[in-house]
């Protein structure tokens, strides 16, 4: 099994509300452990930021699945890896609403205040989101 790690961005289309969030959110938590998926989606200002992890025929299907979602558009690969450990071994699929971020976090991971994925460096980008699932397992 070949082991990668999928990071990309995308716009969210038009308004999306928490009904809309909690689905996405019970569908990965249905579908994502019996795929060997795992993950963290962090949303808002208008984004999406997603990682997935898990062996790379399951994770490049399950992309191209997510592509066709009109939920969002303007998808932006930002990197495609092959992995020897997951970062994300604790997630089917964590989320993070930005709208519960302190502060000055995204300044620690890119050079504008508001969340702007598409900008960020890749590594950078996938940094950030292993952060927020830190957080969220001291949360929990």
């Amino acid at each position: 099994m070949a082991l990668v790690q999928l990071l990309y961005t995308s716009k969210i289309s038009g308004k999306i509300g928490m009904a809309d969030l909690t689905q996405i959110k019970d569908a990965a938590a249905n579908h994502n452990p019996p795929l060997g998926i795992s993950g963290m989606l962090c949303f808002g200002e208008g984004y999406f930021l997603q990682v997935l992890e898990g062996d790379a025929v399951i994770v490049n299907k399950h992309y191209q699945r997510i592509s066709a979602d009109p939920r969002h558009t303007d998808l932006v690969l930002l990197d495609y890896s092959h992995i020897t450990k997951r970062n994300f071994h604790n997630w089917h699929m964590g989320h993070f609403n930005l709208n519960q971020l302190k502060e000055g976090l995204i300044l620690k991971y890119a050079t504008v205040a508001h969340f702007q994925p598409e900008k960020m460096h890749p590594q950078s980008a996938l940094e950030f989101l292993i952060e927020l699932s830190k957080y969220l397992e001291n949360e929990h």
